[in-house]
């Protein structure tokens, strides 16, 4: 399908997005934790549980709990609210609603999550695929109702022309045509159904290319419309609609258990949806004073999968997989040098990368100039020192 921005298409889940919007449109960001990474934040209508949930996020993670969108964890990328970030994405759909890929999202569900069902058999999902199969249908489809009605067109205009019922006519071929398939192509029961021998004018060329078939006692698009009547008897359960479309292979081939008959459930929908409001609140929120007196960049630091360190964000960010490369240490002492000062002056730094700290040091000690082992012995000892009174009770 062509995007036309002119021409949205309708949101296959309009009604559970227009509950949604109803339910939260009172809803305000609370934000609990703000640390880097580790965040924790409640979205709900003031003064009430009720259409609540809470996001936390840390290294790589993003999960949600509530009274909506209940248990779910999501895993992919270092942020998870820049993966969960549309913001530059336009709304695909008519009634404005996020065109969040779901399939992806459900992808990157994680731990026990990922086991759990999210999808749930719909009727609705199993007549709609009985609807586009009748409709792409050589025998049944758009373009065998069109030359329906081109035949029957035909047919009446040259009955027309001679004089002759259409009804008559047509039901005089079928009953020839009955009897030609049963094996009867003469004698008396034959000649008692005559189809009258009728005149084609010389200059209808369609006429000429079509007049002769027999036409069908029902359309394409009423047969259609019969078959679609009596999936609907069998739309109860999802093994009543595999077995139904088992027997009718003549349409629907001999492999029906490979149609997809289960939808999204709507508490999976509501966590998309919930999940998406909140990255737009905590955008919002970034921009805020409030946020700003949480991130004075004296006083924060990342750590991130992968080996990244940053505690200033006015510095460049250490690559922490150089520790472990195998790389001269004495042609990159100085590096391991300042990141060491780096995290050392950083409170919170220093303690939870305290092992980093003695790791840089035995490194620069065991391979680097001696004079970066004497810097970092300096260092070592102030560290270790402050951490000793510290520790003292006051």
């Amino acid at each position: 399908m062509v995007y036309d921005p002119a021409n949205k298409p309708e949101n296959p889940y309009a009604r559970i997005y227009a509950n949604f919007l109803e339910q939260t449109k009172e809803h305000v960001l609370t934000v609990i934790t703000d640390d880097g990474l580790n965040r924790r934040m409640r979205v709900a209508a003031p003064g009430t549980n009720i259409w609540s949930w809470s996001v936390i996020t840390w290294p790589g993670y993003l999960a949600t709990y509530g009274d909506v969108a209940d248990g779910f964890m999501f895993t992919r990328d270092t942020d998870m609210i820049d993966f969960f970030d549309r913001r530059d994405h336009r709304s695909y759909y008519s009634d404005g609603a996020p065109s969040i890929d779901f399939r992806y999202w459900a992808e990157k569900l994680s731990g026990s999550g990922r086991y759990r069902s999210i999808k749930e058999y719909s009727s609705e999902k199993f007549l709609a695929h009985v609807k586009s199969v009748l409709a792409e249908s050589d025998e049944l489809g758009d373009e065998a109702e069109a030359d329906y009605q081109r035949l029957v067109a035909v047919t009446k205009r040259v009955c027309a022309a001679n004089g002759v019922d259409f009804a008559g006519f047509t039901a005089a071929q079928r009953q020839r045509q009955n009897l030609r398939r049963n094996g009867v192509t003469s004698g008396l029961v034959y000649d008692r159904c005559p189809v009258p021998e009728l005149t084609v004018a010389e200059d209808d060329e369609e006429a000429r290319e079509l007049f002769g078939e027999v036409v069908p006692e029902q359309s394409p698009a009423e047969r259609r419309a019969e078959i679609l009547e009596e999936a609907r008897r069998y739309a109860e359960t999802e093994h009543q609609a595999q077995d139904w479309l088992y027997d009718q292979d003549r349409y629907f081939g001999e492999d029906p258990w490979d149609a997809d008959l289960r939808e999204y459930t709507t508490d999976f929908l509501f966590a998309c949806y919930a999940i998406d409001l909140t990255v737009k609140l905590w955008r919002e929120y970034e921009q805020t004073p409030e946020a700003a007196a949480r991130r004075d960049p004296g006083d924060s630091y990342v750590l991130v999968d992968g080996g990244l360190v940053q505690n200033d964000p006015a510095l460049p960010v250490f690559d922490l997989d150089i520790l472990g490369s195998g790389n001269a240490v004495k042609d990159v002492a100085d590096e391991l040098v300042n990141l060491y000062e780096r995290i050392n002056a950083h409170p919170k730094a220093r303690v939870n990368l305290a092992d980093t700290l003695t790791k840089i040091a035995k490194m620069v000690r065991a391979e680097a100039a001696p004079e970066w082992g004497e810097t970092i012995d300096e260092l070592e000892a102030k560290r270790l020192g402050a951490q000793q009174d510290a520790e003292v009770p006051a």
